[in-house]
């Protein structure tokens, strides 16, 4: 899991809200992208992993930023793999509208 979230850090994923200067983006210690509004929780009940709140959050609230480079998009994965873009070409048709590709 940590090196899961150094991953996701690394890539710019947090729960803080962005820096208002550049000098305070470099400023940051945090070794996580978790902590201040949310943190990784165990749902047995539910299948698993997944996030909690870590406070009380308003109505409205930033709460996680994921820069579009951390993101897996069917567009970012047909452009990246070729053999994956084959393959739902060959099977668009077969695929139901709740399926993303």
């Amino acid at each position: 899991m940590e090196a899961l979230l150094r991953w996701a850090t690394d890539l710019g994923v947090s729960d803080t809200p962005p820096p208002r200067s550049p000098s305070a983006a470099t400023s940051s210690s945090s070794s996580s992208c978790l902590g201040r509004s949310l943190v990784v929780a165990d749902f047995p009940d539910a299948g698993g992993r997944g996030l909690a709140a870590a406070r009380d959050l308003r109505r409205g609230e930033l709460v996680l930023r994921v820069p579009r480079a951390a993101m897996l998009t069917s567009d970012r994965v047909m452009a990246d793999d070729p053999r994956v873009a084959a393959c739902v070409r060959a099977y668009r048709s077969r695929l139901s509208p709740v399926q993303v590709w």
